[in-house]
């Protein structure tokens, strides 16, 4: 999460610097980058919370074990997912192309 935050924040800043409100904003401007910025971030942390009682011995023996690991690997994964999502369209003839040319 704070590597997704602080490219945001290298790519919102006009000086060059990091600009850390802009690559909040830029979560919730609605636009299809900040979604998938957003779920990249939203899943990084639901996924770490799942995992990290599993740290204490009492609910890592425990039959919650499975189920704690299966959602937080999950969350992860999907969030790792986010990041090769195309955030715009293709061009207009992307789906026109023959392999066969003449």
């Amino acid at each position: 999460m704070p590597a997704v935050l602080t490219d945001l924040a290298h790519s919102a800043s006009e000086s060059g610097g990091y600009d850390y409100g802009a690559a909040w904003n830029s979560l919730y401007d609605g636009s299809n980058e900040g979604r998938l910025s957003n779920l990249e971030v939203t899943l990084v942390l639901t996924g770490a919370a799942l995992v990290a009682p599993l740290a204490v011995r009492n609910i890592a023996a425990s039959a919650a074990r499975p189920w704690l690991l299966a959602a937080g690997l999950g969350a992860g994964a999907v969030a790792l997912g986010a990041t090769k999502f195309p955030d715009a369209v293709p061009d207009d003839d992307w789906g026109r192309t023959s392999v066969l040319r003449q």
